[in-house]
């Protein structure tokens, strides 16, 4: 009796899976793009990382990192120090 129970639990879960996967859509993975620069500050990109742009943003040039902020999303709250 043990043995059909087992079988027929294992059957019903491998039903279970593969409706499951013939149903599911698959969504599109995000795009991460994590920049780790060294003695980078906020202000050395043309990119404004505060409400309004400074006259150091003025400075730099930075055409691809502004076509990837354009499409993208912006954190402009991250903080380091040394260890």
């Amino acid at each position: 009796m043990r043995n059909k129970s087992t079988h027929l639990l294992t059957i019903l879960i491998l039903l279970f899976n593969i409706l499951s996967a013939c149903k599911s859509e698959e969504k599109p993975s995000p795009n991460i793009i994590f920049f780790l620069v060294d003695d980078m500050g906020w202000q050395d990109t043309s990119i404004p990382f505060w409400s309004e742009k400074t006259h150091f943003n003025e400075r730099y040039h930075t055409p691809n990192m502004e076509r990837l902020a354009s499409q993208g999303m912006i954190f402009t709250q991250a903080y380091a120090y040394t260890v």
